[in-house]
């Protein structure tokens, strides 16, 4: 019972900063479609599922290698959420005509939001790779959920005119979050 608990508080945990850059694609187009928040939610618990298993394969194979890599974690993270957020910054507004996440700009999101999950691997490492595998499809079903609301919220609010600036201000804001925090 407690691993599931503490797989699931787990996801929470890591499913945060998911959530803010769902809020802000959804802040940054307000028509949004269903199966785009659906889209955004299945790329962000697909990344939250890999990288702790990948962190779980590096503490079982690579540990010196996992320990060089934790290190750039926050560094990567900052600045593919940095690009993304200067690009919304500086975009002048424009129509809804076409719609604006592109999937590499979601597969970058994807990266630089779950690359802190990495470290969760070396947390599970203790357990075996069936525990691991579970505990990373709970970690996902968590982070799609909180994502889905997330997009779902910030399509509700990104009709006001500040939004797409918002959204930006938020991914570089959580950049600079995930980069202290693995300074730490």
């Amino acid at each position: 019972m407690w691993f599931f608990f503490n797989s699931a508080a787990l996801g929470v945990g890591l499913a945060m900063d998911a959530f803010s850059v769902a809020a802000a694609n959804g802040l940054r187009e307000p028509r949004m479609r269903l199966m785009k928040m659906l889209l955004i939610a299945g790329c962000f618990a697909f990344f939250q599922a890999a990288m702790p298993m990948a962190g779980w394969l590096l503490v079982h194979t690579l540990l010196t290698v996992f320990g060089a890599l934790k290190a750039a974690v926050g560094y990567i993270a900052l600045v593919l959420l940095c690009f993304i957020g200067v690009r919304m910054l500086l975009e002048k507004p424009s129509g809804e005509a076409a719609p604006r996440l592109t999937p590499g700009v979601l597969l970058m999101q994807g990266v630089a939001t779950s690359i802190d999950a990495l470290s969760v691997g070396t947390a599970i490492g203790a357990y075996g790779p069936g525990r691991a595998l579970v505990c990373s499809l709970i970690i996902a079903c968590v982070t799609f959920v909180i994502s889905f609301a997330g997009a779902l919220l910030g399509k509700r609010l990104g009709a006001v005119a500040w939004a797409e600036k918002a959204g930006g201000v938020i991914l570089i804001l959580i950049g600079i979050e995930i980069c202290v925090k693995g300074l730490l």
